[in-house]
């Protein structure tokens, strides 16, 4: 009997898991149309009318919607998508709540890379209009190689990872800062822009295509170990002893994070706390099972970063807000809720 009433409440809570991912994908795809219409002079009806009917709509509405309003949805969703699975990974793999491409210095060599490109040109002879973000993505990989070195020596744990990103992140914002000090200011002002991160940059199908991609090959294979990333909420020690190899499964999911992050962030910027309140708010919501937190986590970015871009079109400024301003504003409470919360995460 006792076992058939434990069957009955997973069958349950897995029926609530189910019922929360179904509530999410409603509500992410209401923000991604909501994100195309919003503020749009024909309206929200002919915007929408010229995504499903692109004949009957009129010539200045469709090349809003499908050369702008569009792609910039499809950046959002995906780029969301992306920060998310990125950040719960991380937190899973490194076992601290605080982890996130972010706050691991990814996002912080990116924008070096971006400013060495706008401030000096480097890589626009070899790589032209994509130098800033071939640059970005090299710079990204590069603190992800580290990373992941430190990560597969024997004697380092999940803590000597986490700091080495800190200090990652430190040491570019720096290097961004002096970059920034040393050019005239309209590259400053450019690099300024690019660091607070943007999913509206003059995106192209190809470029949504490339991170689609490497989204779907990523999320691939943490699907294909996601019982093993589960399993590691049991500790090193018993996960080692059931037969996996914790750190070379560590070593590359932190690879996998690294790819999906430095593509992510190469195209839109510096979109920060979305790797770290989206994976939150998705546990709340469905627990550790990897299951139901990948998806999940993968949901609340991506409406984490379109509810941002809505809110950046409807403040009333004069020019539109970059996304990553209000992401921060929105992750930095919940940052230090965290650390308040589960100080011991940080001792």
């Amino acid at each position: 009997m006792e076992g058939t009433a434990g069957r009955d409440i997973y069958r349950q809570l897995n029926r609530k898991r189910v019922l929360f991912l179904l509530i999410a994908i409603v509500a992410v795809t209401v923000l991604f149309f909501a994100n195309m219409v919003i503020n749009l002079s024909a309206g929200p009806a002919a915007g929408i009318r010229a995504v499903i009917d692109p004949d009957s709509a009129p010539r200045s509405v469709y090349n809003i919607m499908h050369y702008y309003r569009l792609p910039e949805s499809c950046f959002g969703l995906l780029a969301g998508m992306a920060l998310g699975i990125a950040g719960v990974q991380m937190q899973t793999v490194l076992n601290n709540p605080l982890s996130e491409p972010y706050t691991l210095g990814i996002s912080a060599a990116a924008s070096f890379g971006a400013a060495l490109s706008i401030a000096y040109g480097i890589g626009a002879g070899l790589f032209g209009s994509y130098s800033t973000i071939v640059l970005a993505f090299l710079f990204s990989m590069l603190v992800c190689m580290i990373i992941s070195a430190v990560a597969s020596r024997r004697s380092s744990g999940p803590t000597t990872t986490l700091l080495i990103g800190v200090a990652m992140l430190f040491l570019f914002q720096a290097m961004v800062s002096l970059v920034q000090s040393l050019t005239n200011k309209d590259a400053a002002n450019s690099i300024m822009f690019w660091m607070f991160g943007s999913i509206g940059r003059d995106s192209s199908y190809t470029d949504i295509g490339i991170l689609g991609g490497v989204l779907a090959v990523c999320t691939l294979f943490f699907i294909l170990n996601i019982w093993k990333l589960t399993s590691l909420k049991l500790g090193d020690a018993k996960v080692s002893s059931m037969g996996i190899n914790v750190r070379g499964l560590r070593r590359n999911v932190i690879l996998g994070v690294s790819v999906l992050t430095a593509t992510a962030v190469s195209f839109t910027g510096t979109i920060g706390f979305v790797g770290l309140v989206g994976p939150h708010v998705a546990r709340m919501m469905v627990g550790e099972d990897q299951r139901f937190l990948l998806p999940m986590s993968a949901l609340c970015g991506a409406g984490m970063v379109l509810t941002a871009s809505i809110i950046c079109k409807t403040l009333p400024f004069t020019s539109v807000l970059p996304i990553g301003v209000v992401t921060s504003m929105i992750g930095v409470p919940f940052f230090l809720y965290l650390i308040i919360r589960k100080r011991s995460v940080i001792g």
